[in-house]
């Protein structure tokens, strides 16, 4: 390996480096200059270093994950990791691969002159691991000294010894290049392999009914001619097993691609989740977001066995057609199509209803779940003839619907089958009223119209389950959707790293600014917040009181960049929030917002500490959360929970008090070390010494403070 400076990146080009190990594997980055990392900066400061690389490949329009693995599992990273990113420590200096992928035994890896270096993993991954620390290479040579093993196998032994020592050890320095969630879905498939394992399936399920074709071909050949030897009868089982393997990488390629399908609309489908504008969510009830989940569920289990059977079909139509063109009877491949005109309108007809009847179904789940929050309200309030008027009529506007849905259903399964194998039939008679016909015309006909019947059998049961994915896209669209949302990503200085931009700016004492704010809550509705110029200097305490309603949660999510602005600028240290990116504003400004709108999360207390912060944690941030619950007054709720940090909160664990919860979402604003602080009527549930520890805590810890209260 004397040649590490011909295959790895330098720091000076280590936003070259990532540009171009995007173009290499296909991930189509922004047509922008690549960032530049200056000479001066820290690469052996982890976390500067990551986030130099995410927000750099933001710009780019990449995503950059860091991932911390055992060292014993570099090989199976080298082997199926790429394309990656990782470092070498060598020479006194620190070195980058662009890792493109394996091949054979040997990692891809991209150099800075455009080639392709072909490298064993064994050497790479001994690159990557390093030497072994002094103390410990001074006690393998005594282990391997009082073994006795020969001098010609201390190296690789040591290695091993030295490995196995490691496997404890986790390796940090690498980070996995992949599109971005707003790329469009096209290019996540085809990364995930899915266009090509789809070709795949579609030449395997053709070569495998061309065969099953041919092979009764052979058989009803060999009667009309009278000859059933030896030769025909061994063609005919030839074929037969050869549609065996067919079936195999039929039955392997159907499952590939329902991995790959089912992989991205996952995670399309939680990354559309996190994107949710907050008024989108705040806009629908508890019963709609359940309604939304179960049509989600139904989506993924539905769609892929629906489209395989509609896939199918369709092949199996194709070949039927083709078949029906060669016959002399060629006018049953036109009435065959023709056939397919009122099937599709039928089609149609039948997924109008089932859309009616499927919205009526999560409305009532809505209702439901509406219901059962409000069970002691509607006892209290509600009339007792009335309790369940709204229910009957529901039901029976459900069971109606229900048995017009059924009856189309029925319809459609048996007439599209049974009615075109009676229209075939029919269709045989000018082929026998023309003339005689020949045994093998009449052959070729019925096979034609037989195999088109066997299309459209099959598919009754697909025509249910695809109009139900079709109808459960559409309600999950929206989710969908929004995953294409693209956050707003920095643009790096030419000059200067994502961090030395953020560091750079702090000298000025002004810490915020705004300038002619303007909100509504309907593009057309009049405004509900205006602010013409406000400032704020850093280490200020700011107290803002106002009636109920009078706009101060909406001002707060402003600042937060919780809402957008219909008009007007809100700058920190003189930049905008699309010059430090969302994730920069973030690190800027937090903040606990009301109590109906901060949630407890069902998990470890940790975890909703934290969780603003990074997970999962190290010792330092477990100290300081245990530190900021002291000092909030939550040291009886750490003594009573058995696991401390670690005991499960939420829905589903310790069930936290108002006052309780209140702290730990004052707390989790705290530990994410903002610049800006912005509590939102976070001290209404405390009593009177709780709020005096509180607000001690929050005054020593926040360097400039917010607070909304009541007046």
């Amino acid at each position: 390996m004397n040649g590490l400076e011909l295959w790895s990146w330098p720091q000076d080009k280590l936003g070259e480096c990532l540009e171009a190990l995007a173009r290499r594997a296909n991930l189509s980055p922004k047509l922008a200059r690549a960032p530049h990392l200056p000479e001066d900066f820290n690469v052996y400061h982890h976390e500067s270093l990551s986030k130099w690389i995410v927000e750099a490949c933001g710009w780019l329009k990449i995503e950059a994950e860091p991932v911390e693995i055992p060292f014993g599992q570099i090989h199976d990273l080298l082997r199926r990791g790429g394309p990656a990113l990782l470092t070498i420590a060598s020479g006194g200096g620190r070195h980058f691969v662009a890792l493109c992928g394996s091949h054979r035994g040997h990692a891809r890896v991209l150099g800075p002159d455009s080639r392709i270096y072909r490298l064993p993993f064994g050497e790479l991954e001994a690159l990557i691991v390093g030497g072994v620390p002094e103390s410990e290479d001074l006690q393998l040579d005594l282990l391997l000294d009082t073994a006795g093993v020969p001098l010609d196998r201390r190296a690789q032994t040591r290695f091993q010894l030295a490995r196995n020592n490691l496997n404890q050890k986790h390796f940090d320095q690498a980070w996995l290049l992949r599109l971005p969630p707003e790329a469009p879905l096209y290019k996540h498939l085809g990364q995930a392999r899915v266009t090509l394992h789809f070709a795949a399936l579609v030449v395997f399920y053709i070569m495998a009914h061309l065969l099953f074709v041919g092979s009764w071909w052979v058989i009803i050949k060999g009667v009309l001619e009278g000859r059933i030897d030896q030769a025909t009868l061994l063609a005919w089982v030839l074929m037969l097993l050869s549609i065996v393997p067919f079936r195999m990488l039929t039955t392997w390629a159907q499952g590939l691609v329902s991995l790959g399908i089912g992989g991205v609309f996952k995670e399309r489908l939680l990354r559309g989740i996190q994107r949710l504008d907050p008024e989108e969510i705040r806009g629908r009830g508890s019963g709609q977001l359940l309604g939304l989940v179960l049509e989600s569920r139904t989506l993924e289990s539905l769609s892929l066995n629906a489209g395989y059977s509609a896939l199918f079909s369709v092949i199996e139509l194709g070949i039927a057609l083709a078949l029906l063109f060669q016959a002399e009877a060629w006018w049953l491949a036109w009435l065959l199509i023709v056939w397919t005109i009122p099937i599709a309108l039928f089609f149609r007809t039948f997924q109008r209803r089932w859309e009616s009847w499927t919205d009526l179904r999560l409305q009532m789940t809505n209702d439901l779940v509406e219901s059962m929050y409000g069970h002691d309200t509607r006892l209290a309030q509600e009339p007792r003839d009335t309790w369940h008027k709204n229910e009957d009529w529901s039901l029976a506007r459900y069971f109606q619907l229900s048995l017009n849905m059924e009856l189309h259903g029925y319809l459609l399964m048996n007439f599209s089958s049974r009615g075109w194998l009676i229209l075939g039939v029919i269709g045989l008679i000018p082929l026998f009223a023309w003339g005689g016909p020949t045994p093998e015309s009449v052959a070729m006909s019925l096979g034609g119209i037989l195999l088109a019947f066997r299309a459209l059998y099959k598919q009754r049961s697909g025509f249910l389950n695809l109009i139900s994915a079709l109808v459960a896209w559409r309600n999950t669209l929206p989710l969908i959707e929004s995953a294409t949302r693209a956050p707003i990503a920095r643009p790096p200085s030419p000059s200067l790293s994502p961090m030395d931009l953020d560091t750079s700016i702090r000298h000025r004492n002004l810490l915020l600014e705004a300038y002619d704010l303007v909100y509504r809550y309907q593009r057309s509705g009049q405004p509900v917040l205006r602010a013409d110029h406000f400032t704020i200097r850093e280490g200020e305490r700011i107290l803002i009181e106002g009636r109920s309603g009078s706009g101060k949660s909406t001002f707060a999510a402003l600042l937060l960049g919780l809402r957008n602005p219909d008009s007007g600028l809100v700058l920190i240290h003189g930049l905008d929030r699309h010059t430090l990116g969302e994730e920069g504003w973030r690190r800027c400004i937090s903040g606990a917002p009301q109590f109906h709108v901060n949630h407890i999360f069902s998990g470890s207390l940790a975890f909703n500490l934290l969780m603003g912060r990074g997970w999962p944690p190290c010792q330092e941030d477990l100290e300081e959360a245990e530190e900021i619950c002291n000092e909030l007054g939550l040291s009886p709720l750490l003594s009573r929970m058995p696991a401390g940090l670690m005991q499960l909160v939420g829905d589903n664990g310790w069930q936290l008090s108002h006052g309780e919860a209140s702290r730990v979402f004052i707390a989790r604003a705290l530990l994410q070390h903002a610049e800006l602080i912005i509590l939102d009527e976070s001290f209404g549930a405390l009593d009177p010494e709780s709020l005096q520890q509180a607000m001690a805590c929050v005054f020593r810890r926040a360097r400039t403070l917010i607070v909304i209260a009541h007046p």
